[in-house]
């Protein structure tokens, strides 16, 4: 996360100092050059693309655990199901 401190930017106004009323002066512009500006949209930007490649390797993980998990549990599945047989045949060859 990218906070103020990481974006060099110009201290903020204190504004609570200021009158509540209009004296007709402008007041302080938080942005005194337009590159600052510039600058924290690029950070923001590349933050944002940096946690999407990361969301996307993150669902790519996950996709591929669900398909280990789905081929592990077929697996699983015969092999129990070859069990029941082997213990159904051994209880019919008890029984005779």
């Amino acid at each position: 996360e990218v906070t103020e401190a990481d974006l060099d930017l110009p201290p903020r106004p204190q504004l609570d100092d200021e009158p509540l009323v209009s004296s007709g002066e402008e007041m302080p512009m938080y942005f005194t050059h337009p590159q600052q500006l510039l600058d924290i949209f690029t950070q923001l930007e590349e933050g944002n693309l940096f946690l999407i490649q990361n969301c996307q390797e993150t669902e790519q993980q996950l996709e591929e655990l669900k398909q280990t998990y789905r081929e592990t549990e077929r697996k699983m599945q015969k092999q129990t199901q070859a069990l029941q047989d082997n213990i159904e045949v051994l209880k019919a060859q008890i029984d005779r």
